[in-house]
C-alpha cells in the first residue's frame, strides 16, 4: 500500500510540473463531462490537449461547443474542409470512400452518472482507420442510430464522437469553426473514478488514439 501511494504522490507531482511547464509553451489541461468519446475517454477524464500543430482527418480536437459557446466539446475529426462525409447505418463514407468496422473486438459496460440517474450501457467495441489513427469506437443497440446524408464540409471540422450512438456531434449542430479548436486531445493524466470496465488505475496516462 505505501508503495501504491509513492507511485501516486510522485504521478501528482509530474502532472502538475508538465502541467505548469506545458501551459507556458504548447500545452493545456482538458476535462470532460460527457460520453460522448467512449471509449477513448469518459466523463471525468482530465486531459492533456497540445496547442501546436495542424490537425486533421481521425485527430481527436477540442472546440468550442456550438450550442454551449462557454464550455468545450471533444470529437474525432471525420470531415475537414473540401471533404464529403455521409453515413448509412454504422458506416461512414469519407469522399465516397468507406470507412467501416471489420469486426468486433468484445464488449465494455460503463456507468453514465452525468445525470445523477447511473445509468449502466454496453458497447460493442469495433476496431476504425482514419487518418493514420488506429482506435475503438463503441456501438450500442440501445441510443439512436444517426443516418447522415452526404454532406459536404465546407469551412469547419465535422466532428463525431466515438460513441457513436449516444454522442451529440456535428451531426446534430454542423460543422464546427477551425479557428474554435483549441488543440487535439492527447493523453489522458487523470482518470475519472471507476465506471463499470474503466478501471482508474489502468487507465492513468493513457493515449488518446
Amino acid at each position: 500500500m505505501k508503495l501504491l501511494f509513492k507511485g501516486v504522490f510522485w504521478i501528482i507531482i509530474f502532472i502538475v510540473i508538465f502541467a505548469v511547464i506545458g501551459r507556458i509553451f504548447f500545452f493545456k489541461i482538458g476535462k470532460t463531462d460527457s460520453y460522448s468519446m467512449v471509449p477513448g475517454l469518459i466523463a471525468g477524464d482530465v486531459f492533456l490537449v497540445m496547442t501546436v500543430g495542424k490537425m486533421g482527418l481521425g485527430d481527436v480536437a477540442v472546440c468550442q461547443n456550438p450550442e454551449h459557446p462557454s464550455s468545450m466539446i471533444v470529437g474525432r475529426i471525420m470531415g475537414v474542409p473540401g471533404t464529403t462525409i455521409e453515413q448509412r447505418g454504422d458506416v461512414f463514407l469519407i469522399n465516397n470512400e468507406e470507412i467501416s468496422h471489420p469486426s468486433v473486438d468484445g464488449s465494455v459496460l460503463y456507468a453514465d452518472n452525468t445525470s445523477g440517474e447511473n445509468l449502466e450501457y454496453i458497447a460493442s467495441l469495433s476496431p476504425e482507420f482514419l487518418g493514420g489513427h488506429a482506435y475503438e469506437v463503441g456501438i450500442m443497440e440501445r441510443g439512436f442510430r444517426k443516418d447522415l446524408p452526404r454532406t459536404e464540409v465546407t469551412g469547419g471540422f465535422f466532428l463525431v464522437g466515438d460513441n457513436r450512438n449516444l454522442s451529440r456531434d456535428s451531426r446534430n449542430f454542423g460543422e464546427v469553426p477551425v479557428r474554435s479548436c483549441i488543440g487535439e486531445a492527447m493523453v489522458v493524466l487523470w482518470p475519472s473514478r471507476d465506471s463499470g470496465d474503466f478501471k482508474r488505475m489502468k487507465r492513468i496516462a493513457s493515449w488518446i488514439d
